[in-house]
């Protein structure tokens, strides 16, 4: 069991009515029971949105964050700098929706050191009647353990998922 504590400070500017930049932080504290590691980490990330036409967006992110773990029975304090970021285009129209989307976070790792998430997925929404809708997905997410008690690792998920969702009112 653990105890998370988040804090955030964003800041947004229009900079033409299909641009928008802006500049971000946040801060998560997580104390976990027992022996565990407690750990602080902090990013620091810049955004552009930009609507392309009149159904494409674009979103983009980029930043750093630095995990600082604290010395517990399984190793000393340690902390470590990496690269986070986002990236989504998106279609959008009354009827249909499709973004691929791509990322990479990172967050502590519960017996010290960090785990770095890098992920691509793709969603499809479609509305196939007035009372019929059809929504798929697909991801792929690749963890990286890195330091800590543990050995470095890494673990691959793929994921697919379809919904047909149908209105009877």
């Amino acid at each position: 069991n653990y105890d998370s504590a988040s804090a955030g400070l964003n800041y947004s500017y229009r900079v033409s009515n299909r641009t928008s930049v802006g500049l971000g932080t946040t801060a998560t504290r997580t104390r976990y029971e027992g022996d565990f590691p407690d750990s602080t980490t902090v990013q620091a990330f810049a955004s552009i949105n930009h609507q392309t036409g009149q159904y494409w967006f674009l979103s983009a992110s980029a930043g750093l964050a630095v995990t600082r773990n604290d010395a517990s029975r399984f190793g000393p304090a340690d902390a470590s700098l990496n690269g986070v970021g986002s990236v989504s285009a998106c279609r959008r129209q009354p009827d249909q929706s499709f973004c691929l989307t791509a990322s990479r976070s990172q967050q502590p790792s519960i017996l010290g050191g960090t785990s770095s998430q890098s992920s691509i997925g793709l969603s499809l929404n479609q509305r196939v009647s007035a009372r019929d809708r059809v929504d798929a997905s697909a991801s792929y997410v690749r963890s990286e353990q890195g330091q800590g008690a543990l050995p470095d690792r890494s673990t691959e998920l793929v994921s697919l998922r379809t919904t047909f969702t149908r209105s009877f009112s």
